[in-house]
């Protein structure tokens, strides 16, 4: 069995959608973190640490890694980031229609096996 029309109309939005987002994404988790300096006169050796800063959090040849991310950045970290799960929600709703289309063409085949028995 072919796809339908409306089969290839909806796997061909969703592999633009996700051309479209695909050179502005990343992956990995913006982290907050309060840090010590060190300093024993300073006032974060009281408890009132330094912060907030943020880091994007990745895995990168199976560590995690833990990037610096400047408060200029914040934005569009936030975005490229929302862009990945939006890319990854478009790639399992791809992934969902390529199994039904995969179910339906296998039991159309059994029904052509019976039919020649």
């Amino acid at each position: 069995m072919k796809r339908s029309d409306d089969e290839k109309r909806k796997q061909k939005e969703l592999i633009r959608a996700m051309v479209s987002l695909a050179p502005v994404m990343q992956r990995g988790t913006l982290v907050r973190n309060y840090r010590r300096c060190g300093n024993p006169n300073c006032r974060c050796a009281r408890g009132q640490k330094h912060g907030p800063h943020y880091y994007l959090s990745t895995r990168r040849g199976g560590k995690t890694k833990m990037d610096y991310t400047p408060r200029i950045l914040m934005n569009q970290m936030k975005k490229e980031l929302g862009n990945y799960r939006k890319f990854k929600q478009l790639l399992r709703e791809l992934l969902e229609l390529n199994y039904q289309t995969f179910l339906e063409e296998r039991s159309e085949l059994k029904e052509r096996k019976k039919d020649v028995r």
